[in-house]
């Protein structure tokens, strides 16, 4: 809800002014714009590498500009991203090719990718794999020891 995306902002810039390492995982994609905008005052010159099967570039959905289909269109035209890379895109549509082109932003579509080309990609798959799912058992233990977060 708008409440926590609000939190977000001082808690990610508060963690950066510790020189905290900070690593965000999960959640709706509508607190990327945040995340990124504190990194921004601390990191002028952000390159992202956007792994997803969506490019998050739409100027409004459903009339929402900040939804979680806007966030890199938001990104982009606040220039809080001096380069945006995005892989495995699979759901390129007309108006966020336009918004990709109007941003320079660089799309790796999931139709085009070689997989062959990328080594021990099995190993690595396998690696993300179970690193996932500890990270989930490890967030699941946290949920249950602090029921009341």
């Amino acid at each position: 809800d708008a409440t926590r995306i609000k939190k977000v902002i001082p808690t990610i810039s508060h963690l950066l002014n510790e020189d905290a390492k900070i690593l965000t995982l999960g959640g709706d994609h509508s607190i990327t714009f945040p995340i990124i905008k504190a990194h921004h005052k601390k990191y002028p010159t952000l390159d992202i590498l956007h792994i997803d099967a969506h490019c998050d570039l739409y100027y409004n959905f459903e009339g929402d500009p900040f939804s979680h289909a806007c966030p890199f269109a938001r990104i982009m035209e606040n220039k809080f991203a001096a380069r945006l890379v995005q892989v495995g895109i699979r759901t390129l549509n007309p108006h966020q090719a336009e918004q990709a082109e109007k941003f320079g932003v660089e799309i790796h579509q999931m139709k085009s990718l070689d997989l062959s080309t990328i080594p021990n990609l099995k190993t690595l798959c396998i690696f993300l794999w179970i690193w996932m799912v500890l990270i989930q058992l490890l967030l699941l233990e946290c949920r249950i020891m602090n029921p009341e977060d």
